[in-house]
């Protein structure tokens, strides 16, 4: 007997089955480390004016052929951001 994926598809539809959906997980953050953890001091500022308080943030997007590195720069008081894309470091 000969089944295709169409054939399944039908019948998974047929009985309600969904079918599991495989996604790709790279691990891209090691917190097994022997380094220092620093406090979150930016939790206790609140911003009144610009300037006193900027957040910054880094991630990794998935591209053909490995990662983008994306960095963002916050001032939290105006919201005004910076941002930057490279594929090295």
């Amino acid at each position: 007997m000969i089944v295709n994926h169409k054939k399944i598809r039908r019948l998974m539809r047929e009985h309600d089955l969904q079918p599991r959906i495989r996604r790709r997980f790279t691990a891209t953050t090691d917190s097994n480390h022997d380094q220092p953890i620093f406090p979150n001091l930016a939790r206790v500022i609140i911003p009144n004016a610009p300037d006193q308080l900027w957040v910054a943030d880094i991630t990794y997007v998935t591209i053909t052929g490995g990662f983008a590195y994306v960095a963002i720069v916050l001032d939290a008081h105006r919201n005004l951001f910076r941002s930057g894309v490279a594929t090295t470091v």
